[in-house]
């Protein structure tokens, strides 16, 4: 991390220094503004090279280096980016080619035909229209924006010594957000798409610019809400295509199947869906293939399997369909002869160890297995991954135990056991 944060202050530090040749001209503001650029340029890479900056990551506290650096990033940034603002400020404003100055105020706005000017400290005048001003100042105000939050956040959690070292990328990419939020903002400006605003063809405000595009930076959470809003407007659709990649999966809910796995060529081929929102299914598509579902109620429908779906071992993707082609999760159905073998359980007595007695078992289906039991007395218990039966009950009585059994393909067999317990 450490090189990339000092290529990073190489960038910075050549864009204080063209910014600093900029300002070198008969004016003392420029030159103030110049030399205390270049102080804080060296006293960056000074402090950059004495802090180290660590590259941790995690939720470690932030240490001293970072948190030296971080300052030091964030203030130099704000630094340039103000000094950019005042140098686009700067220009004078001419209408065609003639060299008339009008002064940027509030109350004069040039048209966007106009091209500004200004004058260097080597006997040359350098020349930018009025668009290509407009729209640096409102990257640098969204920049500007962006870093202050960041500059206030950093401060209150270092005020609080909560800051962490995972957030430095955050620190570090909230400039570029807010300049790139800010373009944006700004184009919609220009363009007319937010409510006010004014079209290209009008008179711009650059101080009208400067605020809304350095409060997008500083609000960049709001400002994004509001971009997704302006788009959901621009782009409302009603899409009735089926097939849709993403589709709204949330019209249904809790769905299962039953039963979750069906018999090799079973000679009932029924099968429910159960759970919220199938009443509003269309069709049932299986492995690709749609049919028509049988309503049963507000929770429940079902389809009928062909014989072909059933002829061998397998996996059935099932989906259901809405007549506005969105569609559901999907559910697997099992194709297999998956079966307990275990026809009965021995009895036990209260207060003496139960067995031992055989572990469970299956058929037919892809090892290993997982097995549940519900109904169990109390004190014995069923290994899920033996199905072996231990403990000792507590509870006399007959008890009907319901044995689920689950393979390593997800097919899964049921059966009910009498229990009794003396």
């Amino acid at each position: 991390m450490k090189g990339i944060l000092i290529v990073a202050a190489v960038i910075v530090l050549v864009c204080l220094a063209l910014l600093a040749t900029v300002f070198i001209g008969p004016n003392l503001a420029a030159w103030a503004v110049s030399a205390l650029i270049l102080v804080a340029a060296i006293g960056f890479v000074w402090w950059f090279i004495v802090s180290k900056p660590d590259d941790d990551v995690g939720d470690k506290p932030m240490t001293l280096g970072t948190r030296r650096f971080l300052i030091l990033y964030l203030a130099a940034v704000c630094m340039l980016l103000i000094a950019g603002i005042a140098f686009l400020f700067s220009f004078n404003y001419i209408h065609d080619a003639q060299f008339n100055p009008i002064p940027l105020t509030a109350t004069t706005f040039p048209k966007p035909a106009q091209v500004g000017y200004l004058d260097t400290g080597w006997n040359q005048r350098w020349f930018l229209s009025l668009d290509i001003q407009l729209l640096l100042l409102g990257i640098c105000a969204g920049a500007l924006g962006s870093s202050i939050h960041a500059l206030k956040s950093l401060a209150d959690f270092l005020g609080n010594c909560t800051a962490k070292t995972s957030w430095l990328w955050f620190y570090l990419t909230r400039p570029f957000l807010g300049a790139a939020l800010a373009l944006i903002i700004y184009a919609m400006i220009r363009g007319g798409l937010l409510t006010g605003a004014q079209g290209a063809g009008a008179a711009v405000d650059p101080f009208g610019v400067l605020a809304v595009c350095g409060l997008a930076g500083m609000f960049a959470d709001r400002a994004s809400q509001k971009l997704s809003e302006v788009f959901d407007t621009l782009f409302t659709t009603d899409d009735k295509r089926k097939d849709k990649l993403f589709a709204h999966k949330d019209k249904f809910a809790d769905l299962r199947l039953d039963p979750p796995t069906v018999p090799v060529k079973a000679p009932l081929r029924v099968v429910r869906v159960r759970g919220t929102g199938v009443e509003g299914a269309e069709k049932v598509r299986i492995n690709g293939d749609e049919r028509a579902p049988i309503p049963l109620s507000d929770t429940a429908i079902a389809f009928e399997l062909t014989e072909a779906e059933i002829t061998a071992k397998g996996r059935l993707k099932i989906q259901l369909v809405t007549a506005d082609g969105d569609f559901s999760k999907e559910l697997i159905l099992n194709v297999s002869d998956i079966a307990i073998t275990t026809l009965a359980l021995p009895g036990g007595t209260v207060g003496q160890a139960y067995g031992p007695v055989p572990p469970l078992e299956a058929k037919e289906g892809v090892g290993p297995y997982k097995w549940n039991g519900q109904g169990l007395p109390g004190g014995l218990t069923l290994s899920k991954d033996t199905g072996q039966l231990a403990g000792t009950p507590a509870v006399a009585g007959l008890r009907l135990v319901e044995i689920t059994v689950t393979d390593r393909d997800g097919a899964t067999a049921k059966t009910s056991l009498p229990l009794r317990i003396a």
